[in-house]
């Protein structure tokens, strides 16, 4: 048997001495598993755990040996980190964000150990650092992501415009993506499949059974027929089992994503109906529980997997004690392989429209998408002549936000308004997105007890008077133009909130 125990470490800056550390090294996580990546061999050095361990070096392909360290500071501060590495990192000239992947292989009971340095940007691995393993499967000579570590089964959550849709694309760009939006009239039919009625040219005949020729062409004529057509979670499944038949035995098939836009717009009970025992998986990433195909999907499902070969079918049999995968492509059994990833992305701001029960929550990761700044991207509120720093708004507006609704679902991310090709948000732009929102969404809601931030001023016979802000305000008298005075009255005191608020105490 074959078992190789893999971490990946993206580089820090103080990894690679950028910070004026005075050595150069790799840190592991603190729930690295050593034993499992070294064996026994560990001995102690007063409150040091030290491995002393010869590795390869196949970053050039030349396979030559660096004695190496690991140490483990048991009785102080749990680091664990592989010191020492100056030499190494000059050799191949290691920079910050450059890619460590050191490896751990078992062959019929040899163990070695290799390490190899990926340049910035070749490969991706996320999150920063990963240790996982793999059965049955020789080195990543060359991987170009690392998709095993990842969760099978993901939900993106967070306020609107966080980037949700942005990481999954990102994270599947080159991969094999079939994507699908739910929404209230989503049902099982249009997530899995259904019988419906399609246009089919046939062959007109006689009394006879003759086909009818006439000027030397067949009279044809069109007939509605059912049949049964796979929806995005039919053509996901079907793609990955099919990625099955074109991998060799003891290899990883290629992956296969299904992605679920705004999954908490439509009924997530009501729409995967028995799929959701499916979600289950086991430690191999296969469900843990089949389910019986039902009748109208048995036969497109045998028609799809027809001559399909299973090299690895041995392999999957085997976690199950049965021949599964001959079930599997006979499409009497629904089984997710290891290989189909189903992500999702929800909107917080939106939660309430098919709340997602508990059991069903419990069958997915969830990963947070924070409000944070994209310095990189620098977005600008432009007005004829005022600019404002886009983050600094989504900042105050926010702090504003939270202290009328006590809650983060109802604020701004970066993306929420997508700026022009300059990195400019147009007037119009951000009245008809931005404030369209905060009026219909946020503000409706909580109302508009703040008057500094919902008044302007105005001389009305030469005297100066507070008027409230109404939406309309932020048009001209035609409505065909954003009245920029009015706009510039809002980012004024939404900007000066703060010290609004301090006056005020």
């Amino acid at each position: 048997m074959k078992k190789s125990v893999f971490f990946y470490k993206e580089l820090t800056p103080a990894e690679v001495g950028n910070t004026g550390t005075h050595e150069i090294y790799v840190r592991l996580p603190n729930n690295f598993d050593h034993e499992a990546f070294f064996g026994n061999k560990a001995t102690e050095n007063g409150s040091v755990l030290e491995i002393n361990f010869t590795a390869f070096d196949t970053t050039d392909s030349n396979y030559n040996s660096v004695n190496l360290r690991f140490v483990y500071f048991i009785n102080s501060n749990q680091e664990k980190r592989i010191p020492g590495l100056g030499e190494i990192f000059k050799l191949h000239n290691v920079q910050e964000g450059d890619i460590v992947c050191i490896e751990s292989r078992e062959d019929n009971s040899q163990t070695s150990f290799y390490i190899h340095f990926y340049k910035k940007g070749s490969i991706t691995i996320y999150p920063s650092s990963v240790f996982f393993m793999r059965i049955g499967e020789e080195m990543l000579t060359n991987p170009k992501s690392i998709f095993s570590s990842l969760p099978l089964q993901q939900i993106y959550y967070g306020a609107p415009g966080t980037g949700k849709s942005f990481e999954i694309n990102l994270l599947t760009k080159d991969k094999v993506v079939i994507r699908t939006t739910f929404h209230p009239d989503s049902d099982y039919s249009t997530f899995v499949g259904a019988y419906k009625p399609t246009s089919i040219e046939i062959p007109v005949r006689d009394v006879t059974g003759k086909v009818i020729v006439e000027n030397g062409k067949q009279v044809t004529e069109n007939r509605i027929v059912y049949e049964f057509v796979e929806q995005a979670f039919l053509q996901a499944y079907t793609k990955a089992w099919k990625a099955y038949a074109e991998t060799a035995a003891g290899e990883y098939a290629k992956e296969q994503f299904l992605v679920i836009e705004e999954i908490n717009r439509g009924n997530c009970a009501q729409i995967f109906g028995d799929l959701f025992q499916l979600l289950d998986r086991n430690r191999y990433g296969f469900s843990d529980y089949p389910i019986t195909a039902d009748k109208d999907m048995k036969k497109p499902l045998a028609k799809a997997f027809k001559d399909l070969t299973i090299a690895d079918a041995d392999r999957i049999n085997k976690i199950y004690d049965k021949d599964i995968v001959s079930q599997v492509l006979n499409g009497e059994v629904l089984l997710l392989p290891d290989n189909l990833y189903i992500w999702a992305t929800m909107n917080t701001s939106d939660q309430s429209l098919f709340p997602i029960d508990s059991a069903f929550k419990r069958r997915w990761d969830w990963k947070y998408m924070k409000i944070r700044n994209h310095p990189e991207e620098n977005y600008k509120i432009k007005l004829a002549d005022t600019e404002y720093d886009w983050w600094e708004f989504i900042q105050r507006i926010n702090e504003i936000i939270a202290s009328m609704t006590s809650s983060a679902d109802k604020q701004l991310g970066y993306f929420f308004c997508k700026a022009a090709g300059d990195g400019t948000i147009s007037p119009e732009t951000f009245v008809s997105k931005v404030i369209f929102y905060l009026w219909n969404d946020v503000f409706k809601d909580y109302g508009f007890e703040d008057e500094s931030l919902f008044s302007y001023k105005e001389i009305v016979d030469g005297k100066e008077e507070t008027k409230e802000l109404t939406f309309p305000d932020f048009y001209d008298e035609d409505g065909e133009k954003v009245n920029e005075v009015r706009l510039k009255d809002f980012l004024d005191s939404v900007m000066n909130w703060k010290k609004d608020e301090e006056s005020k105490r």
